[in-house]
């Protein structure tokens, strides 16, 4: 079944033990089209710090209620790497936040998960490595020093992570010319794979929010703030229009 990505913004995120804050944004691989994190913002519980919280760490989200449960305790959430969202998330410090909760990494594989097509699956391939509670914070020198050795070593590839909070309201650019612009995301609730991208073209004559899947998109123009579809500008104003129902539940 599929959701809209922004019907788990604003969630509150809980722990086995207690609360931890609210999801602010989440962040989606380029590559794959995966939501990997959710970003959350903790609030006065960690002094306002925001934290990433993969979903191999989600046991289950009611989505009506607005409230996602996690398999891990608050502690091993407060020690866990920290990032500086302010820049890009690093490869490097990926790999940190993997073999810190014990995690393969996603990366590696032919699969969405790596081996595995849900981070569910994902996660339990990870055996006994996988911690959920307590541990030891890092220190920014470990944390550094987990991410240590060159790409090639380690055999990491540069993180193409990007915030579905930032690309929401980015152009479409048909094969032709513009139209409109992305209004939200259309998520696969187990895979946590992107399927669809909802478009508002209500910019153009008989403009409607239609619906595009995810194998139309060519790529995303970051310099001019531009997802560019295999699709002429006819061909999207051919789509029945969305109407919203609840199939995919209410949109926030």
């Amino acid at each position: 079944m599929i959701r809209f990505l922004s019907q788990i913004k604003g969630s509150t995120i809980h722990a086995v033990d207690g609360d931890i804050g609210k999801v602010v944004d989440c962040y989606f691989d380029e590559q794959r089209w995966a939501v990997r994190y959710l970003v959350v913002e903790t609030g006065s519980w960690l002094s306002g710090r925001q934290v990433l919280i993969s979903p191999a760490s989600v046991d289950r989200v009611d989505w009506n209620d607005g409230r996602v449960n996690l398999n891990i305790d608050r502690m091993r959430v407060k020690n866990s790497p920290s990032a500086d969202l302010a820049q890009p998330v690093s490869r490097e410090w990926e790999s940190s936040y993997s073999e810190y909760y014990g995690y393969p990494h996603y990366w590696e594989g032919t699969d969405i998960w790596g081996s595995a097509a849900t981070p569910g699956t994902y996660a339990s391939r990870s055996g006994s490595a996988a911690r959920t509670t307590g541990g030891e914070p890092y220190s920014a020198s470990e944390v550094r020093g987990m991410g240590t050795g060159t790409s090639s070593e380690r055999g990491l590839a540069d993180s193409q992570l990007r915030s579905a909070k930032e690309v929401a309201g980015y152009h479409i650019r048909a094969t032709d010319g513009e139209i409109g612009h992305i209004d939200d995301f259309l998520m696969d609730r187990d895979s946590w794979v992107i399927d669809s991208i909802l478009i508002d073209t209500s910019n153009m004559p008989g403009g409607k929010p239609v619906l595009l899947r995810r194998e139309r998109i060519d790529r995303i123009d970051w310099n001019n703030q531009e997802i560019r579809v295999r699709a002429t500008t006819q061909e999207i104003k051919n789509i029945p229009e969305y109407v919203e129902e609840t199939t995919f539940g209410r949109r926030r």
